[in-house]
């Protein structure tokens, strides 16, 4: 591997080699793969510390050519996430008759087409909780979801992000995936969260005289209004909706924010990414940000480089790679807060678990020629983090 500031040379040259626009989309010029690789269902793996976990994914094919992965960090409860991962498919067909082109082989096209998605599923989740909300189930407006989907066509990768999930791309220094040269790490999308310079200065110029914008306990936990860390997400109506609005000292009728009172100050609209294919490319990593707690995207791209190409030994199977990169994340959690392993796995989810580390989600996309995992359920193959927790117990998992 390189030295951290040969990677960060190479990462910077790479991400500048795409193109992230807010509205629209741009590519720049780069070498395309002579002969794409279909992308087969992504290995996922999954490991909770809420209970229930509030993390969901899903993976599909868009028409012939397209893979489209997805993972969702739910917050406020499970129920935006697991609504957007039974739903994006049906968002995204319901959009495209409004295509004026094919997005298979148009990325720009293809990048308006998820991001109309995301308005959608923002609008009928919203449908879906109005009832309950008006019938005083406050709880429902502060439901949310931070949500990335990853699009790769036969030419180019098409990232939609809203939230503080990450995609990042590896892709050999020497345009050849096969070989032993390390990967340069490509950014294929922004964290929007209330701690980010640019997002404090966005919303301090879209809400002018607000001193309580952005809140912060410390300069890694800021909070729009005070209450929330994403910047964009689905769901949390109550800080985009003044019907969501709670009441005042009645804290079963939801969130209240008081006087000044002027929203959205979050937005589903997803930030776009889109690139083309090229030579090199090896795999994308997706994942909640319970893995970018624990490690860098450099440190992620490192120890998957490291299974698949390993210095000695046999090299990891491509559906046991996302199992092992949420482990080596759990054991930096472990080592973190000074304890084994064991003990850390033995805690039951929930507040005991919370307090220590995130629901974990990861879901990997192969792109060169090797070809993908298997296919899995719907979210994508896996070999299932449980199954590693059983043999780490000697067969007493804990599958809380």
């Amino acid at each position: 591997m390189f030295s951290s500031a040969a990677r960060t040379a190479a990462r910077r040259a790479a991400v500048g080699a795409g193109a992230v626009m807010a509205s629209g989309m741009a590519l720049s010029s780069i070498a395309v793969a002579e002969a794409p690789v279909a992308v087969d269902v992504p290995t996922t793996a999954s490991y909770p510390a809420n209970h229930p976990i509030e993390d969901r994914n899903v993976s599909f094919a868009l028409g012939a050519g397209v893979r489209v992965a997805a993972v969702f960090d739910g917050h406020g409860g499970w129920q935006c996430s697991d609504f957007a991962m039974n739903e994006l498919e049906s968002a995204i067909t319901a959009e495209r008759p409004h295509c004026n082109t094919d997005p298979a082989h148009d990325p720009a096209e293809l990048g308006r087409l998820l991001a109309r998605a995301y308005g959608r599923l923002d609008r009928d989740f919203a449908a879906a909780v109005r009832p309950a909300f008006r019938l005083g189930f406050g709880n429902v407006a502060h439901a949310g979801a931070c949500s990335l989907t990853c699009a790769v066509s036969p030419d180019h990768i098409v990232v939609a992000n809203a939230g503080d999930c990450r995609a990042v791309l590896a892709v050999a220094e020497d345009d050849n995936p096969a070989g032993s040269a390390p990967s340069a790490v490509v950014e294929l999308s922004r964290d929007h969260n209330a701690r980010e310079p640019r997002e404090k200065e966005r919303l301090a110029a879209e809400h002018p005289g607000e001193d309580d914008i952005v809140l912060c306990k410390s300069p890694t936990a800021c909070y729009v209004k005070g209450r929330l860390q994403p910047t964009r997400c689905l769901g949390d109506f109550y800080l985009k909706l003044p019907e969501f609005n709670g009441v005042a000292e009645e804290r079963s009728r939801g969130r209240h924010i008081g006087p000044r009172y002027t929203p959205p100050y979050i937005t589903s609209e997803p930030e776009l990414h889109a690139r083309p294919r090229t030579a090199g490319d090896r795999f994308i990593v997706m994942g909640s940000d319970g893995l970018w707690d624990a490690m860098s995207s450099e440190e992620a791209v490192d120890f998957v480089d490291g299974l698949l190409r390993p210095k000695q030994g046999p090299a990891t199977p491509r559906d046991e790679v996302a199992d092992k990169l949420v482990q080596e994340a759990l054991r930096r959690e472990a080592a973190t807060a000074r304890m084994s392993m064991q003990r850390l796995l033995s805690l039951p989810a929930g507040r005991m678990r919370r307090g220590l580390h995130d629901d974990i989600t990861v879901s990997i996309l192969f792109l060169d020629k090797a070809g993908g995992a298997s296919t899995g359920g719907p979210g994508g193959a896996s070999g299932g983090i449980f199954g590693w927790l059983a043999s780490f117990f000697g067969g007493k998992g804990d599958r809380a």
